[in-house]
């Protein structure tokens, strides 16, 4: 018979004297908090250290601190989809598609060509009347060598703003920038050029979060060379303040992250729930279609959606891609989306109030030593494999359902998947490590 048995299944009664007992317990229980530490240090430097050097990359960064350590599936369930589905309320999006709309056939990476499919669309998205276009769109300020579109495209924006309250983007370039406060962003061609300074007419970044299940709500940015730092709104806060007037007014929650630069998690509508048009839908439903867009208007596809769908809707203008604008993402096909629909997602939670701000760390490394004293607890007292299963189980559950509550109805983002998960892969594989070797020590026994 073996002389000593795991914590986690019951031996021989323990005969020590009652003093040495409780000191085995405060020392075991004192492993077990030091190893915990131990596993937050290690998660919190490997985490800063990944987000750092990858910064440049938004693809990885946010791949791996979204799959790795911001528990990907989880705030898919707790967040994104618990306990309903969402749709989209207050969005449409217009893709400029080169690769499924034969009216923009042509046009990728063919910047010129683009301003003028722009110049065209414009109108016809105007004469459905929504409420608000966004240009998810921004033009290097090369000017075209040849026949110029650019000032068609000037005059369309003109026209659209004189109607309507009309959103550009602009973007930061990292590639011509330090970042941070010493960033400038290329602004668009569409104003700087010649456009007219128009009330309804308004600018937003669109760079977004390298953390994409957030918010971008701004910058801090240099506009000019030698100007000083002044902070812009990223482009769907700009589209819901445009949209809404009274926002901040109405949100005072809102107006409180903006003023601290905290950026707020948000809940994520899956993109096929989107309501989407291609440019070609709006092109060939005018009256009297260009001779141009005449021949590909008989080839393309009805659209599933009647283009008066826009009508009181925010309209998000932009270039689909399958290789520009692509971000890693918890929601889409392979977890990959296209920067549009992001937009259209932090536009919709913003208007709708599905943001959450983020809760300090130490919080989320509180909650889970909560969690893991909870699994401790149900490993070393719950007895056999089936209660101990079922005691785990219900540690996750309960967890699970309080911080959903929290996100929900405190409007808080509470994350212990960070340090949870790996201290409880640690202590699930030591268990099943103790379960196994107690079945095989038990059979050379009987042996």
């Amino acid at each position: 018979m073996r002389s000593q048995q795991s914590p986690y299944f019951v031996g021989p009664p323990d005969r020590r004297p009652p003093w040495k007992k409780v000191a085995g317990r405060r020392v075991r229980w004192l492993g077990k908090i030091v190893l915990f530490v131990v596993a937050c240090i290690a998660t919190y430097g490997l985490e800063h250290t990944v987000i750092h050097y990858l910064a440049h990359s938004e693809g990885a960064a946010t791949t791996l601190s979204q799959s790795l350590f911001g528990g990907r599936e989880l705030y898919r369930s707790a967040v994104a989809a618990w306990p309903r589905r969402l749709v989209p309320r207050y969005t449409a999006l217009v893709y400029i598609d080169p690769q499924a709309d034969p009216t923009a056939d042509g046009l990728a990476g063919n910047i010129c060509e683009q301003r003028d499919y722009l110049a065209q669309l414009l109108p016809a998205i105007v004469e459905r009347q929504p409420a608000l276009i966004v240009i998810d769109r921004s033009f290097s300020r090369a000017p075209c060598r040849t026949n110029d579109p650019t000032p068609r495209l000037q005059a369309a924006i003109a026209q659209a703003s004189a109607r309507l309250p009309v959103v550009l983007g602009l973007y930061i370039d990292k590639e011509e920038s330090a970042g941070g406060e010493s960033a400038t962003p290329v602004r668009s061609v569409l104003k700087t050029m010649a456009l007219p300074v128009a009330p309804l007419l308004r600018e937003g970044i669109m760079n977004l979060d390298t953390d994409t299940t957030r918010i971008a709500l701004g910058w801090t940015v240099r506009r000019e060379e030698g100007a000083a730092p002044a902070w812009v709104d990223g482009l769907a806060l700009a589209a819901a303040g445009a949209y809404d007037p009274l926002l901040f007014e109405k949100y005072p929650r809102l107006r409180a992250l903006v003023a601290a630069r905290s950026n707020p998690y948000m809940s994520l509508i899956e993109p096929r729930d989107l309501v989407v048009f291609q440019g070609g839908d709006l092109l060939c439903a005018l009256a009297a279609p260009t001779a141009r867009m005449q021949p590909p208007c008989a080839e393309r596809r009805v659209a599933a959606v009647d283009v008066d769908y826009l009508r009181g809707r925010i309209v998000i203008v932009g270039e689909r891609s399958p290789t520009l604008d692509r971000h890693r993402s918890v929601i889409g096909d392979g977890g990959d989306v296209q920067g549009m629909d992001l937009q259209a997602n932090a536009l919709e939670a913003l208007l709708d109030q599905r943001y959450f701000a983020p809760v300090p760390t130490w919080i989320n490394y509180l909650v889970g030593f909560l969690f893991f004293v909870a699994i401790e607890a149900a490993l070393v007292s719950a007895g056999g494999v089936v209660r101990t299963l079922l005691w785990i189980a219900a540690a996750a559950a309960v967890t699970f359902l309080l911080m959903s509550l929290t996100v929900r109805y405190l409007g808080f983002y509470v994350n212990p998947v960070t340090v949870s998960l790996p201290v409880l892969i640690v202590k699930l594989l030591g268990w099943i490590s103790e379960l196994t070797y107690s079945f095989v020590g038990g059979r050379h026994h009987e042996a």
